[in-house]
């Protein structure tokens, strides 16, 4: 018999943030997607979070211009005109995924998508200059850019993406 957790399937929901953009491995990856479903009941909510490919140049436009010219960041750089995910060095071991290749991953586990979503829709670049205004403007905002962050075409604009999916409730075990 093999080892089964001490807190299997006992959830209704799990959030997974943080590991998915830490683990550069594709097996790492689904290992741990694995192990947060094995602790999830049948029909609970799931929520995992991504950084985006987008996410450094977005960070680095807002903080550090200067990054462009640093040979070690060429790489990363590269990847974003070959239109390919990154798994290096950034601000610490990181995984940034393309936003075109998440459904396809969380597709592996026969999970219901019931949200996918630009964590910061538009804001991420701006973010600072929106916290600075009224808050009648700031609220305006924040309605416009929920309204848009969903739609598969403003994925791209942000740092952090986050799909919400319900494990099925019939009996599905991670190979």
């Amino acid at each position: 018999m093999g080892y089964r957790p001490a807190y299997n399937e006992i959830f209704d929901h799990v959030l997974l943030m943080g590991p998915l953009y830490h683990l550069l491995e594709a097996h790492e990856r689904e290992t741990a997607m694995c192990a947060a479903l094995s602790r999830l009941k049948p029909g609970g909510t799931i929520a995992v979070s991504f950084i985006g490919s987008y996410s450094g140049m977005l960070y680095a436009m807002r903080a550090l211009l200067k990054v462009i010219l640093r040979a070690k960041e060429q790489e990363y750089f590269e990847s974003l005109v070959q239109g390919q995910a990154f798994a290096g060095t950034g601000f610490t071991d990181v995984y940034f995924e393309r936003h075109q290749r998440v459904l396809p991953f969380m597709g592996k586990f026969q999970l219901e998508t019931l949200h996918f979503l630009s964590s910061e829709s538009f804001f991420a670049p701006c973010s600072d200059r929106l916290y600075a205004q009224s808050e009648e403007t700031y609220q305006a905002w924040l309605r416009f850019g929920i309204r848009l962050c969903e739609l598969p075409d403003a994925l791209p604009f942000t740092e952090h993406l986050l799909y919400i999916g319900r494990k099925p409730k019939e009996e599905h075990k991670c190979e």
